[in-house]
């Protein structure tokens, strides 16, 4: 089966050259003047736990983001409709990405998780084979960089995890960075997570994860008590990479080690975490910079696997794993 192009651009760049595959760009100017949003990232330098700020990222649109009136931070209460002009604009803009989403996705269960569907970019779908970079008068695709539209190896294998092991995010408050499709996030709260932090720079992702809590709604969680989103959930675009919380217990993060500078600027972070005391979880295929890291003679950083998930066949087919054939989780124990 033809190999979606985004698939080729992401572990291709991740793989073989210093670039920006996903959602959390390399410290480095870029801008993307072909798609209908161009990104500036600037990097700021890491200066230990709460102190500083970390790399920060800014991305303008022609759709007005919430940073331009109202901070990065984007609650599930939302914006008022009717206090002005422009919230109302933004409200009118939202609206029509998320119909995009719905538009170019399809509602699935064939992934480790079945026990969730999600919106996401199928082989049935027109941008399975869509020019990534192209125009969508051309053809393209409607959004600059949707792989929180496809539900990687790590992702699904963390996800599998917090399903089989609910103890670990019961009564903690979460965060889960990168939090693409929302899947994750979705866990936590099934598991009876008091809280879950949704974080992802890309404010698609968080309309995409609106729309599959939206589609998860019915779900019960472990103590027989419906998924109250608007009281458990908190969603921000903001960067917190750098940031450390009192307020987090558990850290999760999902396909996120697919670049070298960037697996080294999130480590030296998650080392400042786990100093702090806060549970760090990961879900990889096993991909060459987080595997380096833990061989690594000098740098010694410590990592315990957890569990391995065999990917479904299905997955493999449609090669959203690109040769892995399984995810791996792995808890996070610092520098040795």
């Amino acid at each position: 089966m033809h190999t979606s192009s985004w698939l080729r651009r992401y572990f291709i760049i991740g793989r073989t050259v210093a670039g920006s595959p996903g959602r959390y760009p390399v410290m480095r100017p870029r801008r993307d003047t072909d798609s209908p949003r161009a990104c500036i990232a600037t990097k700021r330098g890491l200066s230990g736990c709460c102190k500083g700020r970390p790399p920060v990222y800014r991305l303008d649109s022609e759709y007005l983001t919430p940073h331009k009136f109202r901070g990065s931070r984007i609650r599930n209460s939302g914006l008022a409709i009717g206090r002005s002009s422009r919230e109302n604009r933004y409200m009118n803009a939202q609206s029509q990405r998320r119909q995009a989403i719905v538009d170019e996705t399809e509602l699935t269960n064939d992934h480790l998780t079945p026990e969730f569907g999600l919106r996401l970019i199928t082989p049935n779908c027109r941008l399975w084979t869509a020019d990534p970079i192209g125009s969508t008068e051309n053809g393209g695709s409607p959004f600059p960089e949707p792989y929180w539209a496809f539900y990687w190896p790590g992702g699904q294998a963390l996800t599998r995890f917090i399903l089989d092991n609910e103890t670990l995010v019961r009564s903690k408050v979460v965060l889960d960075v990168g939090s693409g499709c929302g899947a994750t996030s979705l866990a936590c709260l099934k598991a009876g997570a008091q809280k879950v932090i949704a974080n992802d720079i890309d404010t698609d992702a968080l309309l995409s994860l609106d729309l599959n809590f939206e589609a998860n709604r019915g779900l019960m969680n472990s103590d027989g008590a419906l998924i109250t989103v608007e009281e458990r959930l908190e969603k921000t675009s903001e960067n917190l990479i750098g940031i450390c919380s009192k307020e987090w217990d558990v850290v999760l993060l999902g396909d996120m080690f697919y670049d070298e500078q960037f697996t080294k600027l999130v480590c030296d972070w998650l080392d400042v975490l786990h100093g702090a005391g806060k549970v760090i979880v990961i879900g990889d295929p096993g991909r060459l910079y987080l595997q380096s890291i833990h061989g690594s003679a000098t740098r010694r950083r410590s990592l315990v696997q957890l569990a391995e998930y065999k990917m479904t066949w299905q997955n493999r087919s449609d090669n959203i794993c690109h040769g892995f054939s399984s995810g791996y989780v792995w808890k996070w124990t610092g520098q040795s």
